[in-house]
């Protein structure tokens, strides 16, 4: 299997267990996100280190990961990532 097939595929896994899509809402003064995101929630730093490589290999540009709970969330932003 080449590896970016690999990293779509370990992606497309990580989405399918827990992540989720944010988009932009069109009404409302106070929006609290302004464009779309995509979250891929992972287990540990080590699955956060392996979905980042996977991202990069595949030319997309995650956020800054942050703790939630027992987790940690990874976003990539922008329309023409997600």
């Amino acid at each position: 299997m080449p590896p970016n097939r690999r990293a779509v595929n370990f992606l497309q896994s990580l989405f399918d267990r827990s992540g989720y899509v944010r988009t932009k809402r069109e009404t409302g003064a106070g929006t609290s996100h302004p464009g779309f995101e995509i979250r891929l929630v992972v287990r540990d730093r080590a699955e956060e280190r392996a979905a980042k490589t996977a991202m990069n290999a595949l030319g997309l540009t995650p956020g800054r990961s942050f703790p939630k709970w027992d987790r940690y969330v990874i976003p990539f932003y922008g329309r023409l990532q997600v």
